[in-house]
């Protein structure tokens, strides 16, 4: 049985091959029901217009305008970053602002974290000198496909979704969370910043610690964290 964790509801879901590998993919949590019941459906949505639009609407011909092919997209754990500005972007929209003013607080409480096994997924190549991708597959329709990104044209079943706390673990988990970037950026940083000095300089009282920190300006802070907090 698959579940979907969120405010104590639980849902039955459609259940995904089983396969070795984890893939995650982003969503927002109003979407979250059906994606357990249905699995995950290929289109073309907001996300893709709103990243790549843009640059086909310089195109003045219609005609010469690509048009994009209906894909599901996930993430392995190592580009679980991805999943999380999908995300993110979908929440932006959800809640009628851009994604860089999307606070942490608000991708607990309107976010979603689809957690699949590699089922029927293709994998654009992360690094492919040779172009080989490009050339075995129809790049107009598959132009917002980027190296690295695992991509289906099939409903793709699911093994389970997480919400609030426990997706955010996740997140924090795999490196993603605290984020660099987006409205909470400077306190993320600060409370990392703490987080790495008071491990290195055990010694120091945490009092002493944090009102230092507390009194950096913002570039001394970057300083200080590109020093301490590793990539």
């Amino acid at each position: 049985m698959t579940t979907i964790i969120h405010q104590n509801h639980v849902f039955n879901g459609i259940l995904s091959k089983s396969m070795a590998k984890t893939l995650y993919h982003g969503t927002t949590i109003d979407k979250a029901e059906n994606i357990a019941k249905y699995g995950l459906i290929p289109q073309t949505g907001g996300f893709t217009d709103q990243f790549y639009g843009d640059m086909y609407d310089l195109i003045e011909d219609p005609e010469e305008r690509p048009e994009f092919e209906d894909l599901v997209f996930a993430a392995d754990k190592e580009e679980i970053g991805r999943a999380l500005t999908a995300m993110t972007a979908q929440i932006g929209v959800k809640l009628n602002k851009d994604m860089h003013d999307v606070t942490d607080e608000e991708i607990r409480q309107h976010g979603a974290l689809v957690v699949i096994r590699e089922g029927g997924w293709e994998q654009r190549p992360k690094e492919d000198p040779n172009y080989m991708w490009e050339r075995e597959h129809d790049t107009d329709s598959l132009g917002h496909v980027e190296p690295g990104d695992y991509y289906s044209n099939s409903v793709e079943g699911i093994s389970y979704i997480l919400a609030g706390s426990k997706m955010m673990a996740i997140f924090r988990q795999l490196g993603v969370v605290p984020r660099k970037w987006g409205p909470d950026k400077e306190k993320n940083k600060r409370e990392m910043l703490i987080k790495y000095v008071r491990l290195k300089h055990p010694d120091v009282p945490i009092e002493k610690i944090i009102g230092r920190i507390d009194l950096l300006s913002e570039k001394e802070l970057d300083k200080f964290y590109e020093s301490y907090v590793p990539e």
